[in-house]
């Protein structure tokens, strides 16, 4: 079984728990964002294990003082150890936007990123139904639609997503290639913001991902592994 279908098996049961369905509105203001580096709190991940388990409103604070543009906040609680109401300290704690990652395939889960205070949804391609972008729409949040593959992004851009990322890693087998966001934007331009995601280690890869036309990174492990969170932030801030 490849990885994407595993953790989705795990998010319809997670689903059905009800999970998604104990958050109240936090009625909090919205947020745009409009590119840059995008910080991500991950508690833990299936290929590196726990990566932190500190105060996440001391987390959100430093990516906020360092640069960051935004946060994304991974709410999927069984291989990543999230939790929806790591969106609402997030946005209590700083003045950025707040992206949810999950993987996303029912509107139960959007609305609880909506009321945790979430200014953005990622949504993925070829999993999360494409009437989504319109129902994220309509409780006024933007969408970030996350794509691998050329075709995939060239179907992307007729969507009504706000934001185009391309994932540099294969969720199939979890592999990691920077390249991929350079190659499908050497084929494929885009007038709107597109993201790049994953594996982005270096200030030397967001200036080959810059000259590539990307207009914002998403980077978790890579700045919860640094020995100075901060520090990191500065090098890779857009």
């Amino acid at each position: 079984m490849n990885f994407i279908r595993k953790i989705l098996k795990e998010v319809r049961k997670t689903i059905n728990s009800e999970y998604y369905a104990r958050i109240e509105d936090e009625k909090l203001e919205k947020r745009k964002y409009s590119g840059g580096l995008i910080a991500e709190i991950k508690p833990a991940s299936p290929t590196e294990g726990e990566l932190y388990s500190d105060s996440i409103e001391e987390l959100a604070a430093i990516y906020e003082k360092n640069g960051a543009n935004a946060i994304s906040v991974l709410t999927e609680p069984t291989f990543f150890k999230g939790n929806l109401r790591n969106i609402t300290i997030a946005k209590k704690t700083t003045n950025l936007p707040i992206l949810m990652k999950d993987f996303i395939v029912s509107e139960k889960q959007v609305l609880a990123g909506k009321n945790a205070g979430a200014d953005i949804i990622l949504l993925i391609y070829g999993i999360s139904p494409p009437k989504l972008i319109d129902y994220v729409h309509l409780l006024g949040l933007e969408v970030l639609l996350e794509v691998h593959t050329l075709a995939e992004f060239k179907r992307a851009k007729r969507t009504k997503a706000d934001f185009i990322g391309i994932n540099n890693r294969n969720l199939k087998n979890m592999e990691v290639d920077v390249q991929n966001t350079i190659r499908i934007l050497g084929s494929e331009k885009s007038d709107g913001i597109v993201i790049s995601e994953s594996g982005i280690k270096t200030k030397g890869d967001v200036e080959l991902l810059k000259k590539s036309g990307v207009k914002g990174i998403l980077v978790g492990t890579n700045l919860l592994k640094a020995k100075n969170i901060g520090e990191k932030v500065k090098e890779l801030r857009f």
